[in-house]
């Protein structure tokens, strides 16, 4: 029986040496470019498209048993012109002992490929043919059953060109290289490394950034689903840094409609530089980078991307769910909707405590409504859209809110306890540019507000009116007298008593103070202010320049209570003429400063206009006396 079993494997082992020596001797005698016709023929037969070999094919035995061909094109079917694919060469091998084992486990690898992806305007792809003949449905057997297995693939230097006409659509991938091997361990479940490198262009437009991708991947037993775990994802971006996404995907229901889920995650991700890419101007004080974490699924052709956490290093939190329509033009952004909230973010001084709203973007044009935000225990609520439709973005931003505290706001800015009242406010405001100073200078649109039962403080205006007033009626009533008054030196230490004997616990009540404005370059223009009160009233007009901060106000003051008896001509003058105020200086450091050369002066006009009158009443009084006497 020994004997036999022996005998036995020595018949195989020389079986197995003849098919090794057959092999190797084909492989040395025959020339494989007599072949090119039938694989040339055959390729045909199995796509309905050109297959040209244009250069020279060659094999080797060792250490693998390889085919290479040069200089390879696949042309595109009709109506499509040119062609498909083309390769400088694409080498394919295998294990010789896999032949004999029933299962060739084929390795691909091309160099210098070229994909050229078409759409048509009709919407037709040039790539639908080849995917109806080779993507079938697992019920559908064929029914010539394939021994030969994809066992790995490698692409070096590789170019893929996506030209969609019907959506005006262009995108390049530029020096593609791709690296997935041991295909079959991957099959039966065993994690295989799989790298994938490539530089993204929009055709005619700009970069889009160089992206890398390395992880590991393998089927599970029903083998429609691959897994990705440990996924690296390295994106640089033209105006930012390199960006690593971290997370795993799975691609779900590979014999029908794929679906790919998964969850990614970033440390400092490069904000800014993603907002840029958009040429969406973002405010100096957000934060350059942010911890991302975020889940996504994409059942063509909507990509949902949910549970989107943003940590803004210590300037609160977003978070967000969108959807996005990759079937729609995605020059500048493809549509979406979804929505978000924040929680104590910051921007300079100011913090939202809460803001959330719904978004949406339709061709370009992106809405935020409504828009909710909490600043302090005030409640704003806004509208903003966002044309990316041109060639510089436009904002285009409403906003109103009734009823808060002005000083709740004042003091996230620092400059608490000196305005106080129930202010309500209405604004529509415009811009456009890619930077923030651009938005600034483009600024314009108009605004109204109003504050009920509040008080300003650092100044009693009410105390510096009667001051003034009884100050001039001193004066004025010298001057009467003929006595000769320092009038210069008088009106000039009043006039600087304004802004010495002021102190921060001074304060001004009103009733109400309310105001117009309109805002263009920068320039925010005030035709009528006006404050109401029990005891005195101001009107006045003027602007406000953000750019440097500086402020001009020409206002009018006048006390509403005559403490004069009628019969004065002079307390009587004074009483119905208002105090002329001039503030100028900057927003954080206003100076006030009354005009009392001129309350003076008109005063005097008209004292001396009183007495001309009374003179000349009292002349032609006398004379019509002397006249009329009979």
């Amino acid at each position: 029986m020994f004997t036999f079993l022996k005998r036995v494997l020595q018949i195989f082992i020389t079986l197995f040496v003849l098919a090794m020596v057959a092999t190797i001797g084909i492989v040395m005698v025959v020339n494989p470019n007599d072949f090119k016709p039938a694989i040339e023929q055959q390729a045909f037969e199995q796509t309905r498209q050109v297959l040209k070999i244009q250069g020279p094919l060659s094999w080797h035995w060792f250490p693998l048993l390889t085919l290479e061909l040069e200089n390879v094109v696949l042309e595109n079917p009709p109506p499509f012109k040119n062609q498909l694919l083309s390769a400088k060469s694409i080498v394919t091998s295998c294990d010789i002992l896999s032949i004999f084992s029933g299962k060739i486990l084929l390795n691909l690898e091309f160099q210098g490929l070229n994909l050229i992806l078409e759409r048509s305007l009709q919407g037709k792809n040039n790539w639908d043919e080849l995917k109806d003949r080779f993507l079938t449905s697992p019920n559908q057997k064929s029914p010539n059953p394939s021994y030969v297995f994809l066992n790995g693939i490698k692409i070096e230097n590789a170019q893929v060109i996506f030209h969609d006409d019907e959506k005006n659509v262009h995108y390049m991938l530029d020096h593609l290289n791709l690296s997935a091997n041991n295909f079959f361990k991957g099959v039966i479940g065993i994690p295989n490394p799989l790298s994938l490198d490539f530089h993204l262009e929009h055709l005619n437009k700009h970069s889009l950034g160089n992206f890398s991708l390395t992880g590991e991947w393998s089927l599970k037993e029903t083998l429609t689903e691959v897994n990705i775990k440990n996924l690296v994802f390295n994106l640089s971006l033209p105006n930012g840094k390199p960006t690593l996404l971290k997370g795993h995907i799975d691609i779900q229901n590979l014999n029908q409609s794929p679906i790919i889920q998964g969850t990614l995650e970033s440390q400092n991700f490069d904000l800014k530089a993603w907002l840029e890419d958009f040429e969406i101007a973002s405010h100096p004080s957000l934060p350059a980078f942010a911890d991302l974490s975020a889940s996504f699924q994409y059942l063509v052709p909507y990509l949902e991307v949910s549970s989107i956490n943003i940590d803004l290093k210590n300037q609160g939190a977003l978070t967000a769910n969108i959807k996005l329509d990759l079937s729609s033009p995605s020059v500048p952004m493809p549509n979406f909707e979804g929505n978000f909230s924040g929680q104590k973010l910051q921007f300079n001084k100011i913090v939202f405590e809460t803001i959330k709203g719904n978004v949406t973007a339709k061709t370009g044009v992106v809405n935020i409504k409504p828009l909710e935000i909490q600043m302090a225990h005030s409640q704003h609520h806004a509208t903003l859209q966002i044309d990316l439709q041109g060639e510089t973005p436009r904002y285009f931003l409403t906003e109103e809110a009734k009823n808060f505290e002005i000083n709740e706001l004042l003091t996230l800015l620092d400059n608490q306890n000196k305005l106080e009242g129930q202010t309500s406010l209405k604004v529509t405001l415009a811009t456009q540019g890619k930077s923030w100073p651009e938005l600034q200078q483009s600024l314009a649109g108009q605004a109204e507000f109003q504050i009920a039962n509040g008080k300003f403080y650092g100044l009693n205006l009410i105390a510096l009116l009667k001051h003034s007033q009884n100050a001039l009626y001193t004066l004025l009533s010298a001057f009467a007298q003929k006595q000769s008054p320092d009038i210069a030196n008088a009106l000039k230490a009043e006039a600087d008593s304004w802004g010495s004997s002021n102190k921060p616990s001074d304060l001004t009540p009103f009733d109400l103070a309310k105001a117009n404005f309109t805002l263009a370059r920068g320039i925010i223009n005030n035709p009528n202010f006006t404050i109401t009160h029990s005891e005195y009233s101001v009107q006045g007009s003027g602007h406000l320049n953000l750019n440097d901060t500086s402020i001009q106000y020409q206002l009018s003051a006048l006390l509403n209570n005559n403490p004069y008896p009628s019969s004065d001509v002079i307390g009587h003058y004074l009483s119905q003429a208002p105090v002329l105020l001039n503030i100028q200086g900057t927003l954080a450091d206003p100076r006030l400063r009354p005009d009392l050369e001129s309350y003076l002066n008109n005063a005097l006009a008209y004292v001396q206009k009183n007495v001309v009158e009374k003179l000349v009443d009292k002349t032609i009084n006398k004379a019509l006396d002397h006249f009329l006497k009979p």
